[in-house]
């Protein structure tokens, strides 16, 4: 898509999303089977849940301003889950697996909070009604589960990890 005006700047990362959400909910399920700890599946799982449902409030925002939220792919979204995928290859110990399956989870919500606080502006400015609250209430589930998940790590996870350094 050509870059033309702001508003064309707005869809342009709408869709970076809608993409980043979609990719997100191919690759979870096997996040979840990848990972031996039952508080951090549990975790996963609600994750899986909240990327579902995001996906679906993108697709009622879509058609409330007339977009198609396809026809991009986000390239940063498949760059962090490539890094969960060579995990998935290079990582033998569980406990091990488990911290590297945090760290990549966080580092794509991390993205996630960055993109949608952005399009939540941009719907503000924009005068987007009660989109730009939508944006920011995605952003702040998207932190919690964040906060979700350092939680574990700090709590037993990475202790477990490191018990096999």
């Amino acid at each position: 898509m050509k870059v033309r005006s702001f508003d064309d700047l707005y869809i342009d990362l709408f869709r970076d999303l809608y993409s980043a959400e979609t990719q997100l909910a191919e690759a979870l399920p096997e996040i979840i089977d990848c990972s031996s700890n039952p508080d951090l599946k549990k975790a996963f799982e609600k994750s899986l849940k909240t990327t579902l449902k995001d996906k679906e409030r993108l697709e009622m925002i879509a058609k409330e301003i007339d977009v198609d939220p396809l026809g991009q792919t986000c390239p940063v979204m498949g760059g962090l889950l490539s890094e969960i995928k060579e995990y998935f290859k290079d990582i033998e110990d569980d406990n091990v697996m488990d911290a590297a399956l945090i760290v990549g989870l966080q580092k794509a919500r991390h993205y996630e909070i960055a993109s949608y606080g952005t399009v939540a502006t941009f719907a503000h400015i924009l005068d987007y009604g009660n989109i730009g609250n939508v944006f920011h209430e995605i952003k702040d589930e998207k932190q919690e589960d964040d906060a979700e998940l350092t939680n574990l790590a700090k709590g037993m996870i990475n202790q477990k990890a490191l018990l096999h350094y």
